[in-house]
C-alpha cells in the first residue's frame, strides 16, 4: 500500500534552515507513530542489554567486585578501614606500628597461609595486581562497548530505512525497518568503529599530546600550541560531522559498504557544507534551549510524573536526530542528482509503479474509430501498484 502525499517532498526540497525545520516537523507530525515505536524499541533493547551485561559482569567478575566491597569495610586486613578507625580514635603512628608488628609479624614472614597475601597485611589488594584481573576487566569493558554499539547500529539503520519508506511513498513499517537494521548492522557498526578510530586519533594528536607537553614543560609557547591544537581538533570534528551526514543513509538505502559509505557521503556533502553546518548548529541550539525549558518544567513535578516526562522527552529527542539527518540526505540527493520517488523505492526494494498521465494527442482514437482533433488525454494520476 502506497501513499502519494509524499510527492511534495520532491517538488520543493529544503534549501535553507527554515525549510529543513519545516520538513522535519512535517515528517514528525505525519509519521510520529512508527518513529516513536522505533525509538521506544531502541530504549527497550538498550535497557535489556544493560541488564544482561550487568548480570554477566556479576557472574564473571563477582570475585573482584567482592574484593572491592571488602576493601571498603573496616576489618583486620582492610588498610582503608583500619586507618579510618585509627585516626577517628586518636591512635598514633607509633602505637599502630607496634600493633602491626605483633599482629602481622607471622604474615610478614610466612604469608599466614593466605595465597592472596602481599606482605602489607592486606590480602585483598593482591587481586588487583594479577594479569587475570586486568584481562577480565578489559574484556568486560569491550563487551559493554560492543553490545551497546551494536544496538545503536541496528537502530541507526532502522531509522534510515523507515524514513526511506516514507520518502518512497510507502506505508512505514517498524518491524520491516528493524529487520533491515539487523541486516545492515555490521556495515553500520564497522563504519561507526572507523569514525571512532579517527576521532580517537585526533584526540591523541591534537588534545592529549599538546596537553602532556604543556604539563611537563609549562611555557607560554606550549600553551599557545595547545590552544591552537584544540581549535584544530574542534574544526576537524565539525567538518567530520558535516561531511559524514549522508554516510549511514547511504549504507542502508544504497547498500554501500562502510568505506563506500564514507566516500559517498563526502561526494554528496562537499557541495552543501554551509547548508549542512547551519542546519546542524541551529538544530543543536534549539535542542539545548528546548531541553533546558522542558527540564525546568519537569523538575517541578512530583518524582513519578517527572520520571515519566523525562522518559517521553528522551524518546522524542531520540527520534528527531535521525529524521534531521535523513532530511538533509534527501535534500542533497534531490537537488544534486534529481532522485525520484521511484528511484528511491527501487533502492530499498519497494515494488512501486506509478502511471503518469499519457498524452494521446493525434494518436488516440475515439469510439467511432476516427481521430480526435482536440488533445485527448488518458489521465491516470498516481495509480500505484504493489
Amino acid at each position: 500500500m502506497f501513499s502519494s502525499s509524499t510527492r511534495a517532498l520532491y517538488e520543493e526540497p529544503p534549501q535553507g534552515v527554515i525549510q529543513v525545520f519545516q520538513q522535519l516537523f512535517q515528517l514528525l507530525r505525519m509519521h510520529w507513530r512508527p518513529l516513536l515505536s522505533l525509538s521506544a524499541l531502541q530504549f527497550g533493547m538498550l535497557f535489556v542489554t544493560g541488564i544482561v551485561l550487568f548480570l554477566v559482569t556479576l557472574v564473571v567478575a563477582g570475585t573482584y567486585i567482592t574484593s572491592v566491597a571488602a576493601l571498603m569495610q573496616p576489618g583486620t586486613y582492610s588498610t582503608i578501614g583500619r586507618h579510618l578507625i585509627d585516626h577517628s580514635v586518636g591512635i598514633s603512628g607509633a602505637s599502630r606500628l607496634l600493633q602491626s608488628y605483633y599482629e602481622y609479624k607471622d604474615d610478614y614472614y610466612t604469608g599466614g597461609g593466605d595465597t592472596n597475601y602481599t606482605g602489607d597485611g592486606n590480602p585483598d589488594t593482591a587481586v588487583f595486581l594479577t594479569a587475570t584481573f586486568i584481562v577480565t576487566i578489559l574484556l568486560i569493558a569491550v563487551l559493554w562497548v560492543v553490545a551497546f554499539s551494536l544496538v545503536i547500529s541496528i537502530f541507526a539503520g532502522s531509522f534510515s530505512h523507515v524514513l526511506a519508506e516514507i520518502y518512497a511513498g510507502g506505508i512505514p513499517c517498524p518491524t520491516r525497518s528493524f529487520a533491515k537494521g539487523m541486516e545492515r548492522k555490521w556495515a553500520v557498526y564497522c563504519y561507526q568503529l572507523f569514525i571512532s578510530l579517527i576521532i580517537t586519533g585526533a584526540v591523541a594528536l591534537f588534545v592529549a599530546l599538546p596537553s602532556a607537553l604543556e604539563i611537563t614543560h609549562p611555557s607560554v609557547a606550549d600553551m599557545v600550541i595547545m590552544i591552537i591544537s584544540i581549535l584544530i581538533f574542534i574544526v576537524l570534528i565539525v567538518l567530520l560531522g558535516v561531511f559524514m551526514t549522508a554516510s549511514i543513509p547511504s549504507i542502508v538505502v544504497e547498500n554501500k559498504s562502510p568505506i563506500q559509505g564514507f566516500k559517498r557521503s563526502y561526494q554528496l556533502c562537499k557541495n552543501f557544507v554551509g547548508f549542512i553546518f547551519c542546519s546542524q548548529i541551529c538544530f543543536q541550539i534549539v535542542l539545548v534551549i528546548v531541553s533546558i525549558l522542558i527540564n525546568m518544567i519537569l523538575d517541578d513535578l512530583p518524582a513519578f510524573f517527572g520520571l515519566i516526562g523525562h522518559l517521553v522527552v528522551n524518546l522524542a529527542l531520540g527520534t528527531i536526530g535521525p529524521v534531521l539527518q535523513f532530511v538533509l540526505y534527501m535534500s542533497m540527493r534531490i537537488r544534486s542528482e534529481n532522485v525520484t520517488q521511484e528511484t528511491l523505492a527501487a533502492e530499498i526494494g519497494l515494488d512501486l509503479l506509478i502511471a503518469e498521465a499519457v498524452n494521446l494527442h493525434d494518436s488516440s482514437l475515439v469510439s467511432d474509430g476516427s481521430k480526435n482533433d482536440s488533445s485527448a488525454y488518458q489521465k491516470v494520476t498516481n495509480a500505484e501498484v504493489v
